[in-house]
């Protein structure tokens, strides 16, 4: 067996030393991604690009919602990364991991995060529309529903329920709203929705909120 001189050692220690440093990126401050979604689920993507080495909170479009999978964009990426630490926090809101991938990962490569309601239930995601103050949101009836699960994006976490109305007088009587709550720290405002079968189309609730006032 041929024995190696020093200098050759040498070269070999300074090699294996230099792979070591190409195997993690140095530790870094948080990264925070938002999940694009509705209540029901939202996917986010988390870059590797030139390594990471740090924690990564995922803001959930919902308090509800769990992971379900990570998948890098390429099968080459498999086991360049390690996901450790993992856990929910703010009431479910954001999902913490840390993230390790070696230094040598090109541009354009991300891991997607996906996250889906427990049970599987459809919800009906609903925009408000207004300012800080106040907004208006439509919830549409035709065809009816039963227990439908409706979620409303509110403009501000100050807002309160101002007023229910139809759009249409024949139409009270003909549905049902139960389970009204708050939540997302006051950002949406969810609710369960039965209509009769029978409703035409163009007919919707309208929902009025208005910022809180004290005294």
């Amino acid at each position: 067996m041929k024995v190696l001189g020093f200098g050759c050692r040498r070269a070999m220690v300074v090699g294996i030393a230099a792979a070591a440093v190409m195997v993690c990126a140095p530790s870094a401050a948080a990264v925070t991604v938002q999940c694009r979604g509705g209540g029901n689920s939202c996917t986010a993507r988390v870059s590797l690009a030139g390594g990471v080495n740090e924690p990564v909170v995922i803001r959930l479009t919902d308090t509800d919602l769990r992971l379900v999978s990570v998948r890098p964009n390429r099968p080459a990426l498999r086991g360049a990364y390690s996901l450790t630490h993992q856990r929910l926090r703010a009431g479910g809101s954001e999902f913490v991991v840390r993230l390790t991938s070696v230094q040598s990962i090109g541009r354009g490569s991300f891991l997607t995060f996906r996250f889906r309601a427990r049970g599987g239930g459809r919800t009906t995601i609903v925009r408000c529309r207004g300012g800080s103050n106040s907004c208006t949101a439509r919830v549409s009836l035709a065809g009816g529903a039963s227990n439908r699960q409706v979620v409303i994006q509110l403009t501000d976490d100050d807002l309160r329920l101002l007023s229910v109305a139809p759009n249409r007088a024949s139409l009270r009587g003909s549905y049902s709203i139960t389970d009204q709550r708050l939540r997302l720290g006051g950002s949406a405002y969810a609710l369960t929705l039965n209509a009769v079968r029978s409703i035409p189309h163009g007919s919707f609730l309208r929902f009025r909120f208005g910022i809180r006032v004290f005294g």
